[in-house]
Formats: C-alpha cells, sequence, structure tokens
C-alpha cells in the first residue's frame, strides 16, 4: 500500500517527536540514577555518624575509618587537596585515569583556581591545606538541561514548520497542475470544433468566408498553443538547447498585433554573442508573454519596452525585459511573484507567479526584478542555463 504524502509528513514528525521525548526521558533517567546514588551515599554517611554518635565509647580507629569513608565517597565532586605552597597532596574525580601525569595534574588545578572555590583547612599541627573544587558533573549536566531541552523543542518546531511548509506547497502544485491539465482537457473540445467548421468555411466558394477561415486559422493556432502551454504544467516538459530568441521575436510579434502603435518594442542582442539556453520553448514563451503584458499595462499601452540578450560571467544566458512605466515600490517588488498579488482591479496576480514557477522550478534558472523605480519603469530579468 502507498503511503500518501501527508501520512508521511504525519510519521515523520511523530519519529522526530518520539527520538526527542526518547532522549529527555533516558537523559533525566541518567540524572536521576546518578543523584540517588549521591543521595544513598550521604543516608549512608548519615547513619553511620549517628550509630557513632550514639555509641558510648567511640573507638578513636572506628572514627577515622568513618571520617576516611565519608572522603572515599565523594564520588562525583572534582576536588584537589593541597599544602600551604600549592603542591598537591590528594585528588578526586578530576580524571577517568587513576593517576595522572605532573603537567595535566597542574592544568587541572589551575582550571579549578580559575573557578574561584577554595576552602582552606587548618591542620592540628598548625599546618595549612587548601581544597579546591568544582561543580560535579550532574550539576553541570542540570544546569544546561533546560537549554538541551529548549533546543530540541526549538527544533520540533522548525522541523515541523519546515514539514508542513513543503505538503502545503505540495497541495498548492496539485491544485496549479490539475487546473492546468483540466483547462487544457475543456478547451480541446472546442478547439476541436473550430477545427471542423474552418474547414467547412474553407471548401465554400465564397471568398468572405475564406478571409474568415484564414483570420479564425491564427487564433485556433493560438487557442492550440495556450492549450499546449496548460498540458505542460505538471509535467516534464522536454528541454532542447536551442536559441531563444526566435522564442522572443514570436512573442513581440504577437503582442504587436494585439497592441497599438504606442506601445513599441526592441529587441537587442550583444554584438557576437549567439544566446543558446536549455529550455522548453512553449513554456518560455510563456513567461515572456507574463512578463511583456506586465510591461504594457505598467505603460498603460504607451512606452517602450527593451528586451536586451546577453551572456553573464557565469556562462548563462540572461534576458533583461525593461519598460519606461509606472514602476513599483520597494514592498511591490517584493511581493510581485506570490501568488494572487496584483495591482491591478481586475487582475487574478497569476500570471507572474506561473513565470517564476517556469523559469525557476521547470527551467532551474532564475527571474527577479533587477530594477524599479516609481514614475522611471522596471527591468525584469530572466537567467537561463545553457
Amino acid at each position: 500500500m502507498q503511503l500518501s504524502r501527508s501520512t508521511i509528513v504525519r510519521i515523520m514528525l511523530i519519529i522526530f517527536a518520539g527520538l526527542i521525548v526518547s532522549f529527555v526521558l533516558v537523559f533525566g533517567n541518567v540524572l536521576v540514577s546518578e543523584m540517588q546514588l549521591d543521595e544513598e551515599a550521604k543516608v549512608s554517611a548519615w547513619a553511620d555518624a549517628t550509630r557513632l554518635l550514639a555509641s558510648e565509647g567511640m573507638d578513636e580507629n572506628e572514627v577515622m575509618l568513618f571520617l576516611l569513608s565519608i572522603v572515599q565517597e565523594n564520588r562525583s565532586i572534582p576536588v584537589i587537596v593541597t599544602d600551604g605552597e600549592d603542591e598537591v597532596l590528594f585528588y578526586r574525580n578530576i580524571s577517568e585515569n587513576d593517576s595522572l601525569g605532573e603537567y595535566e595534574l597542574g592544568y587541572k588545578l589551575d582550571r579549578l583556581k580559575a573557578d574561584g572555590r577554595r576552602i582552606d583547612i587548618m591542620i592540628t599541627n598548625g599546618e595549612e591545606q587548601h581544597l579546591y573544587y568544582s561543580d560535579s558533573a550532574i550539576i553541570s549536566m542540570l544546569e544546561y538541561y533546560p537549554f538541551v531541552q529548549i533546543t530540541l523543542v526549538g527544533l520540533l518546531i522548525i522541523f515541523a514548520y519546515i514539514i508542513f511548509s513543503r505538503a502545503n506547497k505540495y497541495e498548492q502544485n496539485l491544485v496549479w497542475v490539475g487546473l492546468a491539465r483540466e483547462t487544457a482537457h475543456q478547451l480541446g473540445t472546442p478547439i476541436s470544433a473550430l477545427l471542423g467548421w474552418r474547414d467547412l468555411l474553407l471548401y465554400e466558394d465564397d471568398i468572405e468566408k475564406c478571409v474568415v477561415a484564414s483570420e479564425m486559422s491564427s487564433d485556433i493556432a493560438r487557442l492550440q498553443s495556450i492549450a499546449d502551454r496548460f498540458s505542460k504544467i505538471g509535467s516534464s516538459p522536454e528541454m532542447t538547447l536551442s536559441a531563444v530568441v526566435p522564442e522572443i521575436e514570436g512573442v513581440v510579434e504577437y503582442l504587436k498585433m494585439r497592441v497599438g502603435k504606442k506601445t513599441k518594442f526592441e529587441i537587442s542582442v550583444a554584438e557576437g554573442y549567439t544566446p543558446y539556453a536549455l529550455h522548453n520553448g512553449v513554456l518560455i514563451s510563456w513567461a515572456i508573454e507574463n512578463i511583456l503584458k506586465n510591461s504594457i499595462d505598467a505603460m498603460s499601452g504607451n512606452g517602450e519596452v527593451r528586451i536586451e540578450v546577453k551572456p553573464d560571467k557565469h556562462y548563462y544566458t540572461v534576458i533583461d525585459i525593461s519598460d519606461n512605466g509606472k514602476g513599483m515600490t520597494k514592498g511591490q517588488a517584493r511581493k510581485i511573484f506570490r501568488p494572487g498579488y496584483t495591482t491591478k482591479t481586475r487582475g487574478w496576480g497569476i500570471g507572474m507567479s506561473l513565470t517564476k514557477r517556469i523559469i525557476e522550478e521547470y527551467h532551474k534558472g532564475r527571474v527577479y526584478v533587477k530594477r524599479t523605480e516609481v514614475g522611471v519603469g522596471t527591468t525584469i530579468r530572466i537567467v537561463l542555463r545553457k
């Protein structure tokens, strides 16, 4: 049985959360075990002290053994005892090794001195000893334990956010693909009918009907091109390494027939450069058309659109589309490729987001606002791989 993507996401989150809970439980049990052993040693020492105090005649040797046992029962606190000249007399819990070299022991002593924790011990014969110590491993772990928990919870939140964001994006892509394919399917039937009516008109001996049929042919071809575009969304389009200028020229020629004479187009190619790129002609034409339509709208049909094709230093093909329209604010430029964002009263906010999808997801290139200024114009840059 094949699991759905949402089910896989939930399973991954459950596994990740389970790992965090397991770590917290294991780490907590280790701390509790260590503290229990320490408490048992303290209670045992307290019981021995109570027994000695209750004895009528305390044996001096027994007292010495008791005191020695207290010293030896320190299994966790790092300590170094020195004489008045800071010569090491003995140490405990400093290293996993039973014996340390002079240099290593001196280094450990310097670190304990840096902690600033020292107890001066006055011996009965007037001599003085120093006891240097620091936090036990248990205290150190407890000190960092809250930060570890916060970090793990933070990682879980970040992981969940990334997973759900990708799942949401995947679902949005499914909607895109479904709508695109359904649109292509729905267009297929009327296009077929139009082709039939056109053929009937062409067989007529009436010249006017033949002219109408000829005009219908160009519009039907346009509809077929649109249906072909939608059918490629969601599939793996075929990529070819070929010139991109013919695609640009085709889009410009199509738009010239549908916009007023006040809109001028200029295509320039870097001298000595043949602009090849790995692309799908149908989809690239669609992306460029969307950008050009935005430029025409920004100029209110009165201005000039310049299309410059050139290489960049990394051997990519660059297409700069510039207009002298109303331009955008920085805030608008940041949102221009978001689905549903538009500054037009009747816009859907789909064209530029679709352009970004075509360039970046299908062609693995880049599309972004290179320059924009309110009242001056905008330049959109497309970068394609060769």
